[in-house]
């Protein structure tokens, strides 16, 4: 109730900003939002915290109490880290704080990027801060430093911090909890009580002393400090923390720390290992807790476990704090494998397995999945950002972000497998596209509306492409030598390919956009290294193999149309054109003679008109629009009728007729690119 209380109060408070009458631009009206924003902070509403803080934010973003407002309602509604953290870096870079504080910003983002494993951001963050001696700032100095192995500063910071803030108990449990760590991963399990090292003895000394009077705030405390006391004092420790599970619960740590000092036996700590748990362990208190079961019992309880393991163990990948990898197990076997890199909260990648075997990997960060034969063997890649996939053959691309490695502990005839990542993995794509068009023997893509073409490869160069329209092949392409010749294309979809492409490659200078334009409806966005020129297009309309006409592109700009094509290179008709149509050529022949007739134009005006190998000038009739060769006639009264004749004939581009006029004179008029003209003809 008392949240919907709140809510109805931001509606209402909200519409009074805007009817407050004329108010100061900016700074005054963002103040209010502020308000309003703080306000429902106080009521856990997140979500109308950050609207209000993002309206504020358009009046005046100088005010970093918006940013940090953002930052903390990203946090609460369970955005990745990366979200706040954003947040954060700029409200930290601002100085106009109202009611919130930079204190506030700092410690904040140095508890995400110690969270999210950017340990020397989080120092860097504290120490650029360093008037703010909160205990906060010292904890969180120090465990980034244990986490980069720098233990000596952060033993110093923890020495200091400790006396600074006696009643503190987070900076022993720290202490001997990180302590405990550097010892075990250096073969601490065979290490006897008390462990101690020379560099941390006097510090583990004086904390030891303090254990008792602030255990109560942190009882795990107990647990890890046992490992540095005395075998009596470490007996007494576990004790007392086992008289307090009632009250506080089993901490993770128990069963193994229960079992070193002997207060348990290994059935009984396994056992609860595995209640406290909860379906989702660690690797690393997997293996510590491994390695101190030495019974045969023991031993076949937990291999037994592993065999019919179906939960989730979490690792560290860098052996950090940081818990970045996840793996789902199905029967002792890998199933699901999670990885965030920084434990953000945005996956980088996953990877699918099939009884144990890695199957698919899903690169969320880059939009790419690739497919295994036989892992690491690359079976496809498929880039979702352009939507071009590739097919290898087996063993031709081999690819992995992990290796599966066998655990220290389990069965030498049925071992526990690990995911492993690589050392040294890029932050860079798994595979670029050159490099999976070089190896590739396949590739598809769509081109739009539908269509999709598949390419096959050989050694990066393309050999035959075929082009489908909602799944149905409806083109194809031949390449010589990894040049595109020819693509044969089926336009109305009928089954007849009644088009052929035919292409060369360029030997005149072109724009980079005119090569584009050309090789785009074939290739798309696929990596295609060659130059090409669409140089003819060949069209068989009734799939007779007689070229009912074609079109020839020239590089230097004129494109060439011949209709009526006898199949032995002759044809009826020609059309020519420049670029820019500003010069235009139309052929036919002479209806009686079969002589050739070529009509030169400059935009639409006839220049000259050639018959056979002659050219003849020609006289414009401006009274009727129309163009006499070589000579005209003394009465032209009869050219509308001859101009109604032509256009009765149809809009071809060529309409030839034949008019008789008187003592045996006639007239071949032509009517050609919307120009009319006429010859006269003697007996």
């Amino acid at each position: 109730m008392r949240k919907k209380v709140c809510s109805l109060f931001l509606v209402f408070a909200a519409a009074a900003v805007f009817c407050a009458g004329t108010v100061s631009a900016g700074r005054t009206i963002a103040i209010r939002y502020l308000n309003l924003a703080i306000n429902a902070v106080s009521y856990d509403d997140y979500d109308s915290a950050d609207a209000l803080a993002v309206t504020g934010l358009s009046y005046d973003e100088t005010i970093a109490d918006f940013w940090f407002i953002r930052a903390k309602a990203a946090a609460e509604t369970g955005l990745p880290a990366s979200e706040s953290i954003s947040y954060l870096e700029t409200a930290v870079s601002l100085t106009d704080w109202l009611k919130y504080s930079n204190t506030n910003a700092i410690i904040m983002l140095a508890e995400l990027y110690y969270k999210t494993g950017n340990y020397n951001k989080c120092i860097s963050v504290l120490q650029s801060a360093s008037k703010y001696t909160l205990p906060e700032a010292y904890y969180l100095q120090a465990a980034s430093l244990y986490a980069i192995n720098r233990e000596k500063e952060a033993r110093t910071i923890i020495s200091f911090a400790s006396s600074l803030f006696p009643d503190n108990a987070e900076f022993l449990t720290l202490f001997f909890k990180s302590e405990f760590n550097i010892i075990e991963n250096n073969g601490g399990t065979t290490h006897s009580y008390p462990y101690r090292e020379t560099s941390s003895a006097e510090v583990s000394t004086e904390l030891l002393k303090r254990v008792y009077s602030v255990y109560e705030a942190d009882p795990t405390l107990l647990l890890y400090a046992a490992f540095f006391a005395e075998p009596e004092e470490s007996y007494n420790l576990i004790k007392l923390y086992t008289a307090g599970i009632d009250l506080y619960g089993y901490d993770i740590f128990y069963p193994y720390a229960a079992l070193r000092c002997g207060l348990i036996s290994e059935t009984e700590a396994f056992s609860k290992y595995v209640e406290i748990a909860g379906g989702v362990f660690y690797y690393d208190m997997l293996t510590s807790m491994a390695s101190v079961i030495n019974s045969d019992e023991g031993k076949s309880k937990f291999l037994s476990f592993l065999s019919g393991f179906s939960d989730v163990i979490k690792f560290s990948a860098n052996k950090d704090t940081v818990y970045d990898l996840s793996c789902k197990y199905n029967y002792g076997r890998p199933e699901k494998i999670v990885y965030d890199r920084n434990n953000d909260g945005v996956i980088e990648w996953t990877v699918d397995c099939d009884y144990g075997t890695p199957v698919l990997y899903n690169d969320d960060e880059h939009n790419i999945v690739l497919k295994y034969h036989s892992f690491p063997s690359v079976k496809s890649a498929d880039f979702a950002d352009t939507g071009i996939s590739y097919s290898f053959v087996p063993f031709s691309m081999n690819w992995t972000p992990l290796l599966m490695e066998k655990a220290p502990f389990g069965d030498v005839e049925n071992p526990f497998f690990i995911p492993v990542v690589k050392d040294g993995l890029s932050e860079e794509p798994c595979i670029n596209e050159n490099e999976a068009f070089l190896n590739a023997n396949q590739t598809s893509f769509p081109l739009g509306n539908g269509t999709t073409a598949t390419f096959s490869l050989y050694k990066g160069e393309p050999v035959r492409a075929v082009y489908y329209f909602n799944g149905t092949e409806y083109a194809d392409a031949v390449f010589k030598n990894g040049v595109l010749t020819a693509r044969n294309v089926d336009m109305d979809k009928d089954g007849i390919k009644e088009i052929s492409e035919v292409y060369t490659v360029p030997e005149l200078e072109h724009s980079e956009e005119e090569l584009k334009t050309i090789a785009e409806p074939v290739f798309g966005n696929m990596a295609y290294k060659h130059d090409v020129w669409l140089s003819e297009l060949l069209i068989d309309t009734d799939g007779d193999s007689v070229l009912d006409y074609k079109t020839v592109y020239s590089e230097d700009g004129w494109t060439h149309t011949f209709w009526g094509m006898d199949g032995l290179g002759g044809y009826e008709a020609s059309y020519s054109e420049n670029t820019d149509k500003s010069l235009r050529e139309s052929q036919f022949y002479h209806p009686l003679d079969k002589v050739l007739i070529t009509a030169m134009l400059r935009g639409d005006k006839l220049i000259t008109v050639s018959i056979g190998k002659v050219v003849y000038s020609v006289f414009y009739d401006e009274n009727n629009d129309f163009y006499w060769v070589f000579e005209k006639p003394g009465d032209n009264s009869f050219v509308p009728k001859i101009k109604e004749k032509l256009n009765k004939m149809g809009d071809g581009l060529n309409v030839s007729v034949i008019y008789d006029l008187d003592d045996g004179v006639r007239v071949l008029a032509e009517k050609t690119c919307g120009v009319y003209f006429g010859v006269l003809l003697y007996e």
